[in-house]
């Protein structure tokens, strides 16, 4: 059933004006089509230093013209080319950037700020949870500067990204790959592996280690090294297979996302008892159709889409187009009501 034009504007031009509408809510809306909610959000007398940030790297004008339009917002500082709340705002944005759900402006966002000349802008794009999907975006983009940033992270994790980071015929990217070569050479003794400490889990998962280093990991049988070894792409098969078959579920959950793995042992994974399992070989990109629905099951409620409640469902003063927009406006909205109805709207 299509909504009512005038109903969906009301509702969306409340919550933009909703003084409690938090702003992983809000960036939901600059993602919709719907220019009087952009006018609307764009006028607030306050915003979230990086809702600020998202709509000046809009890749709609219209935001952007109706920002500059804001007298309540503070203006750059006159000694100053780029005010230090646009910098904040960068700065924020990039860290929340990880924290959110995927949106039609999520890679938008990234590839502008990958492209920053800020360097702590771009670093906390790399710091975030999902680095691994930050890094494949910066492998490929435009600025030899993103692409350099992504080197450390697909070196051992996307074997694709890689060996395109390495025939790639930039001084700057193919200046990192060499130190990265180096590092990568370097053999590390047993001595080294004693003495690691906090370092441990870090030297068994990316670190070539030498047979004595291996069987130091091994008999040390620390469970957060044993994930690390798991995924290191230097660890003998042998190993791996040992690993494969530990009892514990979060080592085995630590051979899920290396890409090496033979038909039968991601099939093994895709079939393993543990939850925690499952989820890891989940984000692979090579598993079947057949595999994809054996793991849909396990979604959480969170992941899976749940029926949306229909209009008569909600308070009346919601479902009529007169008393929508005071109704989504009302600071004493549930955010939970507020989500509702971007759901319903199909806002995503």
């Amino acid at each position: 059933m299509t909504e009512p034009p005038a109903w969906r504007t009301e509702l969306l031009d409340g919550l933009a004006a909703n003084s409690s509408t938090p702003p992983h809510l809000l960036i939901r809306l600059l993602a919709t089509e719907a220019e009087s909610c952009w006018l609307t959000l764009c006028g607030r007398r306050q915003l979230a230093s990086w809702i600020v940030a998202v709509i000046r790297l809009h890749p709609d004008p219209r935001p952007r013209a109706y920002l500059a339009e804001n007298q309540n917002l503070r203006e750059p500082r006159s000694n100053s080319s780029i005010p230090e709340s646009w910098r904040d705002g960068r700065l924020a944005l990039a860290g929340n950037l990880g924290l959110l759900p995927l949106f039609p402006l999520g890679d938008l966002l990234v590839d502008a700020l990958l492209a920053d000349d800020d360097f702590d802008v771009r670093n906390e794009l790399f710091s975030a949870p999902n680095v691994r999907y930050i890094a494949g975006r910066a492998a490929m983009h435009p600025s030899a500067r993103a692409r350099a940033g992504a080197c450390w992270t697909v070196y051992g994790t996307d074997p694709q990204s890689w060996q395109r980071l390495r025939d790639d015929p930039d001084p700057l990217v193919r200046a990192e790959v060499a130190r990265i070569d180096a590092f990568d050479a370097e053999v590390i003794d047993v001595h080294e592996i004693r003495k690691a400490g906090r370092h441990l889990a870090t030297h068994a998962g990316i670190r070539r280690l030498s047979a004595a280093a291996l069987a130091e990991v091994l008999d040390q049988d620390e469970p957060g090294a044993l994930r690390s070894l798991a995924g290191n792409r230097h660890t003998p098969r042998d190993v791996v297979s040992r690993l494969l078959r530990d009892a514990r579920p979060a080592v085995r959950a630590g051979v899920a996302g290396r890409p090496d793995l033979t038909p039968e042992q991601i099939a093994k994974l895709v079939g393993d008892p543990e939850t925690l399992v499952r989820h890891a070989v989940s984000l692979r990109s090579d598993l079947t159709a057949e595999q994809r629905g054996e793991l849909a099951s396990d979604r959480t409620e969170v992941e899976n889409i749940r029926p949306l409640p229909r209009p008569v469902e909600w308070e009346a003063e919601l479902t009529d187009p007169r008393t929508a927009r005071e109704a989504a406006a009302d600071p004493a909205l549930p955010v939970a009501r507020m989500a509702d109805i971007l759901a319903h709207l199909g806002v995503p």
